[in-house]
């Protein structure tokens, strides 16, 4: 494990023998759980862990062509799974989450689905309360990007995993627009189904 352990995405990159700065490479970054906390004595502008913003940061050199934020940008909105809306918590997270994506957007365009965190039990509209209180970072519910000839669809689901604001449609039609041989990368916060509790 220590041979491939690596304390910077460029350790990472030449351990693979991936060099970004070539003409020709393209690379997107995929991060995951940011889980921005709502705390009063820390302020919003350190919302990022320093380790975080230091790896972004050294990215400017080699910058990604999209970042995608795969969920959970939020904490406590949600606790977990079947508890109710915490719109104040809810609220100051994803005000902190919006300021603090900026790391990543000032990067590449920058994509956010929904994660078990950023909705709760029964939200309709799905992911309302995420775009009400995300307003420059939020996304959508679904997106379709092609980099690199690799198409990436990118898929919200509900706070128990399951896709109920035509998720399964936009799959379809997004699967039915590869041409046989694309390779197609599906972006979820969790397997969806509809019992991610299980």
């Amino acid at each position: 494990i220590q041979r491939f352990k690596s304390r910077s995405l460029r350790e990472a990159f030449s351990l693979c023998g991936f060099a970004p700065e070539e003409e020709g490479s393209e690379w997107v970054l995929l991060a995951s759980d940011l889980h921005f906390y709502h705390n009063g004595a820390v302020a919003v502008a350190d919302a990022l862990d320093y380790r975080v913003s230091a790896q972004l940061a050294a990215l400017a050199a080699m910058p990604p062509a999209a970042c995608l934020l795969l969920g959970d940008q939020a904490t406590g909105l949600c606790g977990s799974f079947g508890s109710a809306l915490d719109a104040t918590d809810g609220a100051n997270e994803l005000a902190a989450a919006d300021a603090a994506l900026a790391a990543f957007s000032s990067l590449a365009p920058t994509y956010t689905i929904l994660g078990n965190h950023d909705t709760y039990p029964n939200e309709s509209p799905l992911g309302a309360f995420h775009g009400a209180h995300l307003p420059v970072h939020d996304t959508g519910l679904n997106s379709t990007l092609t980099i690199g000839g690799v198409r990436f669809v990118l898929l919200s689901a509900s706070h128990d995993a399951a896709f109920v604001d035509g998720q399964d449609t936009y799959l379809q039609a997004a699967l039915e627009a590869l041409d046989g041989s694309q390779e197609c990368v599906l972006c979820v916060h969790q397997p969806s189904g509809g019992r991610a509790y299980d």
